[in-house]
């Protein structure tokens, strides 16, 4: 309102702040937090995969040494 005012009326400063000051405040919406929204949001939950690498295998090899480097490294 303010920039509608100034840039598209001949109104003097004074008029157009007296103006604002008797049109109040515009009323805000209000919009939901994020932690609203996420609340609302469907959680997805995974499972373990289904089956586990054969032992000995190359996947079970690859299973095992990245199992170590996450507990190297303080991950779950």
């Amino acid at each position: 309102m303010a920039a509608h005012l100034a840039f598209n009326t001949q109104m003097s400063a004074r008029e157009a702040i007296s103006t604002l000051a008797l049109t109040g405040s515009a009323p805000v919406s209000r919009r939901a937090s994020l932690d609203e929204r996420m609340q609302q949001a469907q959680q997805v939950r995974l499972g373990p995969d289904a089956r586990q690498p054969a032992s000995g295998s190359v996947e079970a090899l690859v299973a095992n040494a990245t199992r170590l480097y996450n507990s190297a490294k303080g991950k779950k």
